[in-house]
């Protein structure tokens, strides 16, 4: 578990970004984050190490 995933599960619906009117809690970040990382994996073939 990442340092990340650790503080969504610890902190859940706190506030992690605030932009403006829109607001994100650590739980949306990370799923959001999550999702991203599945579309470049499976769109872009970006894995570990690849930029």
């Amino acid at each position: 578990m990442s340092l990340f995933e650790s503080s969504a599960a610890l902190y859940g619906e706190s506030s992690a970004v605030v932009y403006g009117d829109r607001e994100l809690s650590y739980r949306d970040l990370d799923g959001l984050s999550n999702r991203l990382g599945d579309y470049l994996r499976r769109e872009h073939g970006v894995g570990r190490e690849v930029l």
